[in-house]
């Protein structure tokens, strides 16, 4: 995925009136959008990277409710997967905050050689693999499961193609490697 342009929308959040003791202050930041709609007591926000201030607070005050739903890539989140969108979005203020530009994200590589460089995928688990998944044909589907159970394909800069040359520099040779990126793209073709 490329670099996030700042007003393209990363998720949109939709809530309904609540009996919450929050709900006005939910209504205050949600209106602080511009993408603000109200229709009939059901409100919601596209959010965009220049609005991740106002989309964490509005999602730690509505995120638990029930009739909130969160939307990103199409993809509707579950309660769970809206908490790891939400890392998502602190990771991506963070980087923004610091001005490491790529550095942030695929770490200074004396620091991070041999590491899954994203930190949001370097927070789910350390890099070295399991024993199983050592052997090359095994890497590309745990590399695949890892970014779709961190919801790195949803990070506005996570870019997988740096994560799978990090793993096959670490496993292969340079003939290892061009096979390796082979696998990747012919069990992305199946699982697609």
């Amino acid at each position: 995925m490329l670099p996030m342009d700042d007003e393209l929308s990363i998720c949109s959040i939709t809530f309904r009136r609540s009996r919450s003791p929050r709900f006005q202050e939910a209504i205050a930041v949600a209106r602080s959008l511009p993408s603000f709609k109200d229709r009939e007591e059901c409100y919601s926000v596209d959010v965009t990277a220049s609005q991740l201030v106002q989309a964490e607070r509005l999602l730690d005050i509505v995120g638990s409710w029930r009739a909130t739903t969160v939307e990103a890539d199409g993809q509707y989140l579950t309660e769970v997967e809206s908490l790891k969108l939400r890392r998502v979005l602190r990771c991506y203020r963070r980087k923004l905050r610091l001005r490491l530009g790529d550095a942030y994200c695929w770490g200074l590589p004396e620091l991070r050689v041999g590491r899954v460089p994203c930190r949001v995928v370097d927070a789910v688990m350390p890099w070295v693999p399991p024993m199983p998944y050592r052997d090359p044909v095994e890497l590309p589907s745990l590399l695949r499961a890892l970014a779709i159970d961190s919801l790195a394909d949803r990070c506005p800069v996570y870019n997988p193609a740096s994560v799978r040359l990090a793993a096959a520099s670490d496993l292969l040779d340079d003939a290892g490697r061009s096979a390796f990126e082979r696998l990747v793209a012919d069990v992305e073709g199946l699982v697609d």
